[in-house]
Order: structure tokens, then sequence, then C-alpha cells
């Protein structure tokens, strides 16, 4: 089972560090979804990140809550009647590890090459998303997508240092693999919405019709959204 791991919250920095945008990609011959009707299944790849010289990295998650994570994380993209099926849960060993606790303990400069450098590249698929679960991300950051590998960073815990399903695990996940479908980020509105980094107005899971449309447009690509430029997500905290 999850260990709670709070943190004190007035200690954790509002972030918002996602200064580089996903851009939209626009071929004329991409494929369309005219149907929203259509359930569109797209397969996850669940890497559990474990190394013996970071702390930070090592998971506590196991296979089924990893399978109860998803579930949640469907509850939020339903509304594009887009599901994401687990298609494996593996262990894999974390390059990088010192480094990395270096940073996350605030011995070197955060930077997400850093982040980015825990990822096995050969465990990166072709055809499906990549997430590479750690235990934590610090610094109230709450994940990364890199679109240059089409791979998720998350960590199994919310900025606020909630280790559970029932903090902001849920909505940044989804969050997070919004990213992988082409969205950017977008400016607090009354109405809420998913992609909208440390906002709390309206409902923080709601996507919009273009987004929408979008996001189910490179779903019929059967592959995430590929780039150059990273965006980390950060939430504020009450």
């Amino acid at each position: 089972m999850l260990n709670k791991n709070k943190k004190d919250p007035t200690l954790v920095i509002a972030l918002v560090l996602g200064f580089t945008l996903i851009l939209f990609s626009s071929c004329s011959d991409s494929p369309v979804s005219t149907d929203t009707d259509e359930m569109l299944t797209l397969d996850l790849r669940v890497n559990l990140m474990k190394s013996p010289d970071s702390p930070s990295l090592n998971v506590q998650m196991d296979e089924e809550e990893v399978q109860v994570l998803i579930d949640k994380v469907n509850e939020v993209w339903e509304q594009a009647n887009i599901q994401w099926q687990l298609e494996s849960v593996e262990t894999v060993e974390a390059l990088n590890a010192t480094e990395f606790e270096r940073m996350i303990q605030g011995q070197r400069p955060r930077s997400i090459n850093v982040v980015g450098s825990i990822i096995p590249g050969d465990k990166i698929s072709a055809a499906a998303w990549d997430i590479f679960l750690i235990h934590d991300l610090g610094g109230g950051i709450g994940g990364v997508y890199f679109p240059s590998v089409a791979a998720v960073v998350q960590p199994e815990i919310d900025p606020t240092g909630e280790a559970g399903f029932e903090g902001g695990l849920v909505r940044i996940f989804a969050h997070e693999l919004g990213h992988s479908l082409g969205l950017p980020h977008v400016p607090c509105v009354n109405e809420g919405n998913l992609m909208a980094p440390g906002c709390f107005q309206g409902s923080r899971t709601r996507l919009n019709e273009s987004q929408i449309e979008s996001t189910r447009n490179q779903a019929m690509l059967n592959g995430p959204y590929r780039g150059s430029a990273p965006t980390m997500s950060a939430e504020h905290v009450h």
C-alpha cells in the first residue's frame, strides 16, 4: 500500500515552469476524428523506476495500484471518449540517479535535463505511451512530458506530498497525458481547465471542445505528440 508522505505545504514553491508551450501539429493529411462518439483506446506502458542511489526515484506503487490510477485517469478522459489501456507494468533501473537525488536535495541547481536523464532510452516504445513513475519530483512540480522522446516522468505523490488518489495525482497525471496528445498549457478561466496549471477555478479536469477535437486527432495518429520542448507542470498550493 502507499505510504503517506506529507510535507509542509508552506514549503512548496508555486512553480509554473512551462515557459515552453507545445505547439499543435496542423498537417493537412492528418486523420480527423469526426465521430466523437467513437471510443479511442491508447496503450500505456508504465515503468516503475528504481535505484539504490536515489530514494526520490524509488516507486512504492504496485501493479494493482497503477491500474487504479489509470482507471481514475480514464474518468477524466471519458469526456473526450479516450481510454488509456494498461499494456504493461515493468520495474526498470533509473539512469543518472545520483545527480537526480542531489538535485532533489538542493545540492545542485534544478534542471529539466537532469529529470530527462533518468529515462533509459531502450525502454521507449514505438507504438505506445511511455510513463516513467518515480516517487518524488520535489519543489511543487507535478510532472514532465518530454515530447522529444514521447515519455512522461510522473511522481506518485502530488506537489503537497500526498501519496494517494484523493489528492492531485490523478488530475496531474491526466494533465501530462494531455501534453502527450499535443495540448499546451492554457490560461486559468472561470470554467476551469485540465491544462491550466495552478488554476483553482471551476472544473480542474475540464476540456473544451477544441481541446477534445485536437486530442482525438492526435490519438488517431496512433502515437504521442513529438516535438522538442519539454513541458514541466506545477501546482499552486493553498
